[in-house]
């Protein structure tokens, strides 16, 4: 894409957010910063849809996307006796949601993604658990395809993740 076509690009998002609902409003917003339109500037419409397809985050009962959509976070769990699952997600804000294992009442982990681009050129992962089942957390950069693993041990308190340099930042 040209820098004109990024800029056309730009004037009709803008356009459509003005005449849009509130919801739409969020929508293009979430949607324009992960896809970055920066950097679509200088890249063939093969290369174009090719970025646009690794932009796969797509939230569900058991997935959160954090970081703008950016980002997917998953849990899996197993206890003692062998029961296992999915984690249920709940998001709270565009970079921080929790998991329930057992109960929807029941917050079993919570997991943030902060934009540390500007510090260490890193997005930063934490999360933290209230539990000792056998807990694992995957995060998947849906840009780069880059994922990241946690596991907390079967029995053990949830041990907190404070990865500050977990993703790279760079698409």
């Amino acid at each position: 894409m040209t820098s004109s076509q990024v800029a056309e690009l730009r004037v009709l998002l803008d356009e459509l957010s003005e005449a849009g609902s509130p919801q739409l409003r969020q929508d293009i917003e979430r949607e324009s910063e992960a896809l970055d339109l920066d950097a679509l500037e200088g890249l063939t419409a093969d290369e174009g849809l090719a970025r646009l397809d690794r932009l796969s985050c797509v939230p569900d009962a058991t997935t959160l996307c954090l970081s703008g959509g950016r980002v997917r976070v998953e849990t899996s769990w197993e206890t003692r006796d062998g029961r296992h699952g999915l984690g249920h997600a709940m998001p709270l804000s565009t970079d921080t949601g929790t998991f329930w294992f057992f109960d929807a009442a029941n917050v079993e982990t919570i997991v943030k993604v902060l934009d540390g681009c500007g510090l260490n050129d890193r997005r930063w992962v934490f999360a933290a658990g209230l539990t000792d089942v056998r807990v694992v957390t995957t995060v998947n950069d849906t840009m780069t395809g880059a994922v990241k693993v946690y596991t907390n041990p079967q029995g053990s308190r949830f041990a907190p993740v404070q990865d500050t340099a977990a993703l790279d930042c760079t698409p």
